[in-house]
């Protein structure tokens, strides 16, 4: 059974049990983002361009989750460091941005429907696309904890969990 966007966003609304388009877009290995945005007939590109940015933010409040983790996964790590080896950073000073990289569409479309007109987004992005980002970040900022920290039993376990 195959899931449209339209399929999911009956799904997301409530307005579905379609059990395929929960499974489908379950957040896994990627984080998904929905958007919508009700408007005018023949107003397709700016109301796509809303439903856009809209599920480019839900993306975004889940990767600074994801961030959060991998945050937590290097403290871990750094305070059992602390008690053995001293790394150079405190691993509560480092900052890292979100970055949404690698994110792609699945989909977007427009339709007349009971909510009125309305186009919907729905994007993805590799969960491990965050911990690129934060890795390289880290090791710019110490290198030497990055180095420890991608070999610990705490970085394997966050992969683990990152890819299921």
């Amino acid at each position: 059974m195959s899931c449209s966007v339209s399929d999911y966003a009956a799904y997301y609304y409530n307005n579905s049990q379609n059990p395929a388009c929960g499974e489908k877009y379950k957040d896994g290995a990627n984080l998904y983002g929905f958007g919508e945005m009700n408007g005018p007939e023949g107003q397709d590109e700016m109301l796509k361009r809303v439903a856009s940015s809209k599920a480019t933010m839900e993306i975004a409040q889940k990767a600074a989750g994801i961030q959060n983790k991998i945050k937590w996964s290097i403290g871990e790590f750094s305070q059992i460091n602390e008690e053995g080896e001293n790394s150079t950073t405190k691993w509560s000073q480092i900052q890292f941005d979100v970055k949404l990289e690698g994110v792609e569409e699945v989909g977007s479309v427009c339709e007349s429907g009971t909510r009125g007109y309305v186009c919907y987004t729905l994007l993805k992005m590799p969960k491990t696309a965050i911990l690129e980002t934060a890795s390289a970040s880290l090791k710019e900022k110490d290198e030497d904890l990055y180095r420890e920290w991608v070999k610990s039993d705490e970085y394997k376990q966050l992969v683990a969990e990152l890819v299921k």
